[in-house]
């Protein structure tokens, strides 16, 4: 829903080459609208009354590292991801909409480098635990 939000806001609001634009806007919200529609899918089917794997094994490696209060560690987890996506992760897509010249190409695609550092970043430990 958010990715599909950010598409929107992006086609809506920017000034940028209306090529460019478009095909961030629509990059945005076909990934967003993919994730939605199956996450509408896993919650019609049933899938979502029990607690997803990815965040089971988390509660275990809270737990092993000696957390008490796995559901406020959740919260915080949610509360983190949901700022990033708002802020530090939406910028590639709106810089590359509201920039029109051609000036600009290096910042933009130091932004989109810096923007995929921190996601690899963000989930290498994942790939090495």
């Amino acid at each position: 829903m958010g990715l599909t939000l950010i598409g929107i806001m992006t086609w809506c609001y920017s000034d940028g080459d209306s090529t460019r634009v478009a095909l961030v806007s629509m990059a945005c919200i076909f990934a967003g609208s993919r994730m939605g529609f199956g996450a509408l899918k896993l919650w019609t089917s049933g899938h979502l009354q029990t607690e997803l794997p990815r965040y089971e094994y988390q509660k275990r490696r809270w737990q092993k590292a000696g957390k008490t209060n796995v559901a406020l560690a959740q919260q915080i987890e949610a509360i983190i991801q949901g700022l990033a996506n708002a802020s530090y992760l939406a910028l590639p897509a709106f810089i590359i909409a509201a920039i029109q010249a051609r000036k600009f190409l290096y910042l933009r695609l130091s932004v989109l480098l810096c923007g995929w550092l921190h996601l690899r970043w963000k989930l290498l430990p994942i790939y090495k635990s």
